[in-house]
């Protein structure tokens, strides 16, 4: 994923501070889906019906069960570790990515 991925979106919101948003932590949403999405709907204002929550507390279940076999580096990807933690240093900060989220594709998640 390129730099942009991270920023521009970020970039977007503050422009437009008045429009209704919400991020979503991948780390959370991984741990607790629902939870989450509840966040996200609470963030926006909007209603969860429970038989939706409900859904969700199903479905969370079982990705919590899910073990991905893949493995990734950043190698691979031509990525560089200091690199992206460097040019991602202030949203390392802003959402307490630890330095070990600088490899996010063999672990799934961070930037």
């Amino acid at each position: 994923q390129s730099f942009d991925t991270y920023r521009h979106p970020l970039e977007v919101l503050a422009r437009h501070p008045d429009i209704p948003h919400a991020i979503v932590d991948y780390r959370e949403l991984v741990a607790d889906p629902p939870g989450a999405i509840a966040a996200v709907y609470h963030s926006l204002g909007l209603p969860m019906e429970p038989g939706f929550r409900a859904r969700l507390a199903e479905e969370g279940g079982r990705a919590r069960q899910h073990v991905s076999r893949h493995a990734y580096s950043l190698a691979e990807f031509g990525l560089d570790a200091g690199e992206i933690r460097e040019r991602l240093g202030d949203l390392f900060e802003r959402y307490g990515w630890d330095e070990d989220a600088a490899a996010p594709a063999s672990r799934g998640g961070g930037p």
